[in-house]
């Protein structure tokens, strides 16, 4: 994973070469990269990183990535402001 350290207050749109909508393309990670640090944590078995909706990050895509590796992505929301028509889970 690809995380830009910078604290962002707005959403980044996908720029020109993005490869889906909903992604940033390679050009646009450069720019990042160009005057704050862009890193790839290695992760482990059991990590787990946890970030809010304004930290820029994105799939690492480095040469020899070849393993699947799967993961579970939360949301969380206070009652007042849950999506409708989403269903909740309750402990």
């Amino acid at each position: 994973m690809d995380l830009v350290l910078e604290y962002l207050d707005h959403y980044v749109m996908p720029g020109e070469g993005s490869p889906f909508d909903w992604t940033v393309s390679d050009k646009q990670v450069d720019q990042f990269r160009e005057r704050v640090p862009v890193v790839s944590p290695e992760f482990k078995v059991g990590d787990m990183p946890l970030f809010d909706n304004w930290l820029l990050h994105r799939t690492n895509r480095r040469p020899g990535m070849n393993v699947t590796c799967y993961a579970i992505e939360p949301w969380f929301f206070a009652a007042s402001v849950f999506p409708i028509g989403r269903i909740a889970m309750k402990a």
